[in-house]
């Protein structure tokens, strides 16, 4: 995703800290049984992020906690 985005901002993300040791997985074929393939493309909702971003049309302030491996936020 950093690599997407700095394509489409002209810049290259850097990256700090260190990869953790295990990584987070996820079997979405439950939620696609349900609610079938997604109808955007990956490329698609990168680009709509990244106008939205680039036009500074506004964000909840909400921290995203994506570094939390706890489970608890």
């Amino acid at each position: 995703m950093a690599l997407a985005f700095g394509r489409r901002f002209g810049k290259a993300p850097i990256f700090q800290g260190q990869e953790a040791p295990t990584a987070w997985l996820s079997n979405t074929g439950l939620a696609q049984g349900l609610f079938g393939y997604p109808v955007v493309p990956l490329d698609a909702m990168i680009d709509w992020t990244a106008h939205w971003l680039q036009n500074d049309m506004g964000s909840l302030g909400k921290a995203t906690h994506f570094e939390v491996r706890s489970g608890t936020y």
